[in-house]
């Protein structure tokens, strides 16, 4: 239930207000809180943040220290050179799959295309029936009933 201008829209149908000495049974609640007579929804509760990195297994630390120890960091770079090289294999196997998955599809294309090819140039069942149609509309041209019929 909802109004809008002067009516009232109930169950999409657009209906008169009752008049000013009139009581309806169909006013919305009017209470504080309630949107279209409706209690919102509860907020979500807040997540636990710390947990969640626990999970995840992001360090904790002390704010202004470093998670890892120093020579740790002394190693980024090497580490980084290593990942490089570790993602340019990866690019490369993915491109063998994604070539061979497209080989594998224009193949099945190709022979469905074929059998289509064959089913389309085959005259099919109908193709009689056309035949005696025309035929007899040509020799009789008058019999529609028989036209018709066929």
């Amino acid at each position: 239930r909802v109004r809008w201008g002067g009516a009232q829209i109930v169950g999409g149908l657009r209906a008169a207000l009752p008049s000013a000495g009139e009581s309806s049974n169909m006013e919305m609640p009017l209470e504080e809180g309630y949107i279209y007579g409706r209690e919102p929804k509860k907020p979500s509760p807040v997540p636990d943040i710390q947990s969640m990195f626990e999970a995840v297994g992001v360090p904790t630390c002390k704010l202004g220290e470093l998670p890892h120890p120093k020579d740790w960091y002394a190693g980024a770079k090497e580490r980084q050179r290593l990942r490089d090289i570790e993602m340019e294999e990866l690019f490369g196997r993915k491109d063998e799959l994604r070539r061979g998955w497209v080989d594998l599809v224009m193949d099945g294309l190709g022979s469905w295309g074929e059998r289509v090819d064959v089913i389309r140039n085959t005259g099919g069942p109908t193709l009689g029936l056309a035949e005696l149609l025309a035929r007899a509309a040509h020799e009789r041209p008058f019999d529609e009933e028989r036209i018709d019929l066929l």
